[in-house]
């Protein structure tokens, strides 16, 4: 696109863009360029390779690097599992707190009560072997004494002894209106969509407020919510709701509640985890 015009119109709808949504829209840096003038398959009068190195240094003196929970106990949520022929399964995941160190010993656990034990013998990102994975990183981790099928997506590789996993808790949810996508409908105590907490998704079932006879869209209040099977939760961890392929709500756990026998009984029935056979 060379026409400057143009260019001046498409810059000004994105401060716009920005601007609407709370953002620093007319203090933004903009950087105009040209990817394929960079990769060298264009030549351009006015754009080459230095537009990058431009952004970059924008980035970097523009963006600030969050500050990660290195000092809590590792938690890593399952995203995929494979097994490697002669070496053991792998799982990847994003690491969320903590590091995670080759030579550690670990425990997967979420979805049952038990946690399977095993130990850490690598861990890798992108083909390069790392002596240690931080918070942010996207890993592949090398387990011992495991294999594919006993692993599952939504469960978490952690930090022996300092996770724990839950049905029950209690938190702030809001309910999506539905010119933000949400539900045309209100809903009931009983209503049951997919809580997504990381990588799983399990069904959950909302207990509304005592006197609070339904739910609809912009709703905030505090909800008791029932996991269809356990997962590692904890105070201030986030969620959303999906019903019919679409977000209807999300929350923030508030106050972690005790297991019901009715839970423990229900969850004996099931030969196989509620979550992480399917990709929503």
């Amino acid at each position: 696109m060379d026409d400057a015009d143009l260019q001046e119109i498409v810059e000004m709808e994105v401060r716009e863009i920005l601007t609407k949504y709370d953002f620093d829209g007319q203090g933004a840096k903009c950087i105009r360029g040209s990817a394929l003038a960079a990769l060298g398959q264009a030549t351009h009068e006015l754009y080459s390779s230095k537009q990058i190195g431009e952004l970059l240094d924008a980035m970097d003196t523009g963006l600030l690097i969050p500050e990660r929970a290195k000092d809590k106990p590792f938690l890593l949520s399952i995203e995929s599992c494979y097994n490697i022929a002669g070496r053991g399964a792998v799982v990847t995941g994003c690491v969320e707190h903590g590091v995670i160190k080759p030579g550690a010993d670990a425990e997967v656990i979420g979805l049952t009560k038990t946690p399977l034990k095993t130990g850490i013998m690598s861990v890798e990102t992108f083909k390069k072997t790392l002596d240690v994975g931080e918070p942010g990183d996207n890993v592949g981790v090398l387990l011992r004494g495991l294999r594919k099928e006993d692993l599952h997506r939504g469960q978490a590789l952690v930090q022996p002894g300092k996770y724990e996993v839950f049905f029950n808790f209690e938190s702030q949810l809001y309910i999506l209106k539905e010119e933000e996508g949400g539900r045309k409908k209100p809903f009931f105590s009983g209503f049951s969509p997919q809580c997504f907490v990381r990588t799983a998704d399990v069904q959950t079932a909302i207990k509304l407020p005592e006197g609070k006879k339904m739910a609809v869209g912009g709703d905030h209040f505090t909800a008791v919510l029932k996991l269809q099977a356990p997962l590692p939760i904890y105070v201030g961890c986030r969620y959303a709701l999906r019903e019919g392929g679409k977000t209807v709500g999300g929350g923030v756990i508030t106050k972690i509640l005790p297991d019901e026998a009715s839970d423990l009984a229900s969850l004996s029935k099931k030969k196989t985890p509620a979550s992480g056979s399917k990709k929503k």
